[in-house]
């Protein structure tokens, strides 16, 4: 099991804001099933030291990191707390820096991403938005940008149809592999 905790200064509404992740309190302890594994993100308060222990395992999706995370940024950001994540090491980014699920996620994220659209070119996959399959193909292009003015991230891909070239374009693209068309 990884762990991480938050050391809190703000005393806050810490039920509420645990529920509106969907954690459930059970015997003193918050759990919460994360989506993709099903496997538990158990979270435990001691009011005494201001302290959150949030444990979780090791083998979890990056769907699952990145839910992690946002929650231990939210814990953070509305506790005032400090992080101490050293105890969830989750790898090594491309410099062969030590990557945990706090401190360095976002880049790590973004470089484990990068790095999978890139050897997805030549493959085939899904491109969606939300729930909609807006198109499903051999994927030859793929890029990311951000509007920095507002932290807006847009996709492009091109893929290779049936019927020919596609391209896409916009916010909430998701490109994912798949066996068959």
């Amino acid at each position: 099991m990884l762990t991480t905790e938050v050391i809190y200064k703000k005393d806050g509404m810490l039920n509420t804001l645990l529920q509106s992740f969907g954690f459930h309190l059970n015997n003193g302890e918050y759990s919460l099933a994360l989506p993709t594994t099903k496997r538990k993100l158990k979270l435990i308060p001691y009011q005494d030291k201001k302290t959150l222990k949030l444990t979780f395992p090791e083998n979890v999706s990056m769907k699952d990191c990145q839910i992690i995370y946002e929650i231990i940024y939210t814990l953070s950001e509305e506790l005032q707390g400090n992080v101490k994540d050293e105890n969830a090491l989750l790898g090594y980014d491309n410099a062969g820096q030590k990557v945990f699920i706090y401190h360095g996620f976002p880049n790590w994220s973004d470089y484990i991403n990068e790095a999978k659209h890139k050897s997805l070119e030549g493959q085939m996959v899904s491109v969606s938005h939300g729930e909609e399959i807006l198109g499903e193909g051999m994927l030859l292009t793929y890029d990311k940008k951000e509007d920095t003015s507002n932290g807006t991230i847009f996709i492009s891909c091109d893929i290779l149809t049936k019927s020919g070239e596609q391209s896409f374009f916009g916010e909430n693209i998701e490109v994912t592999p798949i066996t068959q068309w």
